[in-house]
């Protein structure tokens, strides 16, 4: 929550900021990057919170599993000049988003990187649900959340995603980073708060595997038992500060 930091600070006087989609939430300007860009403050230094976070995970290719939320960075710094702003992509090229000089966050753990197995995927300190099953019974792990561990499979049933982390600092509560859900033949986890996909399966009248939404660095949903698992969702950055006067 980014009022206890924005409280420390005194009110901008001077300074020009651009750069980024901007809205105002009282007192203070919110600006909202989905794509690289740049971030300029000029004729003063001002005070800034931060939200960066990194692009999702991709599901597994074939072996359930659901994928990592990407990872969060939050705080505070005092900005003056020139930031390159980049957007973690969760298809293809950097997955990690960053201000530069300033803060960086990596993308979530893709669940093809644990060769072999069908756990989800981990996602900062949290940890990817287990498997559960045999034969076609078989189901993977829900991805970790950013701010929850994901969820056991059972036997069957994908494992839900864990969630992802809250943060108001747009002027509303909203999640970030959920883990994807885990896939089977039968049935499918759902994807955790926060732009997790949901799994996907093979079996009559069940889904594909899902996308991580965009700018939520949610995990993808993991395939059934055929290739196609849902990729990340890309990154955002959001920085917070009282309107200069």
């Amino acid at each position: 929550m980014f009022s206890a930091i924005i409280g420390f600070f005194n009110h901008n006087t001077g300074g020009n900021v651009t750069g980024g989609n901007v809205t105002i939430d009282g007192a203070y300007s919110v600006r909202t990057f989905t794509s690289n860009g740049t971030l300029t403050v000029s004729n003063a230094n001002i005070n800034m919170s931060y939200l960066v976070v990194g692009a999702g995970g991709s599901g597994n290719l074939n072996n359930y599993g659901g994928a990592g939320g990407g990872n969060v960075a939050q705080g505070a710094f005092t900005a003056g000049g020139t930031y390159t702003i980049t957007i973690g992509d969760g298809v293809t090229g950097n997955g990690i988003s960053s201000i530069s000089t300033v803060v960086s966050a990596n993308k979530g753990n893709d669940q093809f990187a644990y060769p072999g197995s069908r756990n989800g995927a981990d996602s900062g300190s949290y940890f990817g649900g287990s498997t559960a099953g045999i034969g076609a019974f078989i189901a993977g792990g829900g991805g970790a959340g950013f701010g929850a561990n994901g969820f056991n499979a059972t036997s069957g049933f994908g494992g839900d995603g864990g969630n992802g982390i809250i943060s108001n600092i747009s002027g509303s509560n909203t999640y970030y980073a959920g883990g994807g859900g885990g896939g089977s033949i039968s049935g499918v986890g759902t994807g955790g708060l926060g732009g997790g996909g949901n799994g996907g399966s093979t079996g009559s009248g069940l889904p594909l595997a899902e996308n991580g939404d965009p700018n939520t660095g949610g995990g993808g949903g993991a395939a059934g038992p055929v290739p196609n698992g849902g990729t990340g969702g890309s990154g955002i950055i959001i920085v917070r500060y009282l309107t200069p006067f």
